[in-house]
């Protein structure tokens, strides 16, 4: 009954965004993104918890509050943005996204062995993949399905109206292996708790268990491994940055370079996260677990 009441709003809220204007459906999400964070107390507790850990010495109670509410507000309107996307075109994608770093894919692609666009919970990554497919880009998202089956299928929808493929992340390793090998673009997203299967390496200052998947599967493929992040600017305008291809350290020492170059991935997200403290998904429980 839950993942049903959840469809039929998630259902109302797609019918009312998308009969209205840019401008009131961002009033909208900033509005849903308040009531999260009134209603919702568990993801409030929680994003003003890690907030506090990871800027004690930058922000006192009331700054913390401030980006903690801006960060709900940052979800509102990436989800309203989400739901909007369809309106999205070839036509008006400039009005909403600049892009810079474009070559770097070009350059990326000529070496054909395929290219991992990595990134993080910041400004609103479902936004990138339908960019670059607006591009001419062909792209395939690495996801995690949601739990409930119904939601699930509206925003795989969704998706597929984008362009690209979406594959789950417990796809076999082989299969991202011969994508790659085909010489194309795999999108991942490295910066939530990876459990069991992760590394710790710092983040914040503290000890956070981090996806090892792409730094692997470039160290194994030859595929060039590209930093990628969308930001959120003044008027809702957004840039996308797709940063020079991240050179890998290799020695002789496979379990200490997969180490390395996650902490070096992880730091170079987190100096982003610095610059816009609101727009990164606080509300995850990032250091789930333990070393």
């Amino acid at each position: 009954m839950k993942h049903y009441l959840e469809f039929i709003a998630l259902k109302i809220l797609y019918k009312v965004v998308n009969l209205l204007p840019w401008k009131v459906n961002y009033w909208l999400a900033d509005r849903l993104g308040e009531l999260g964070y009134i209603f919702v107390g568990k993801r409030r507790r929680l994003t003003i918890d890690n907030l506090s850990r990871a800027f004690k010495e930058q922000y006192n109670k009331k700054e913390i509050k401030r980006l903690a509410i801006n960060t709900f507000r940052n979800f509102g309107k990436s989800m309203i943005e989400f739901i909007s996307l369809p309106k999205i075109n070839k036509n008006n994608i400039d009005n909403f996204v600049t892009i810079k770093g474009l070559e770097n894919i070009d350059e990326a692609k000529k070496r054909g062995k395929g290219v991992i666009m990595l990134s993080g919970h910041i400004g609103n990554w479902e936004l990138m993949g339908k960019a670059l497919t607006l591009k001419g880009y062909s792209f395939n998202v690495i996801v995690r399905r949601q739990k409930n089956v119904l939601v699930e299928e509206l925003i795989e929808q969704q998706r597929n109206e984008f362009k690209f493929k979406t594959l789950a992340h417990t796809i076999p390793p082989q299969e991202i292996i011969r994508l790659l090998k085909n010489n194309e673009i795999i999108g991942m997203i490295g910066d939530q708790d990876a459990g069991k299967s992760g590394v710790f390496v710092d983040f914040f200052g503290r000890p956070a268990s981090t996806p090892i998947g792409p730094v692997i599967f470039a160290m194994r493929s030859g595929a060039v491994l590209i930093p990628f992040f969308d930001i959120r600017g003044e008027n809702n305008h957004h840039q996308i940055i797709i940063e020079s291809p991240y050179q890998l350290s290799r020695t002789s020492n496979m379990k200490n370079d997969i180490m390395e170059n996650t902490q070096k991935l992880t730091k170079n997200l987190e100096s982003y996260i610095r610059q816009y403290p609101e727009q990164w998904f606080w509300l995850h429980n990032r250091w789930a677990t333990k070393p």
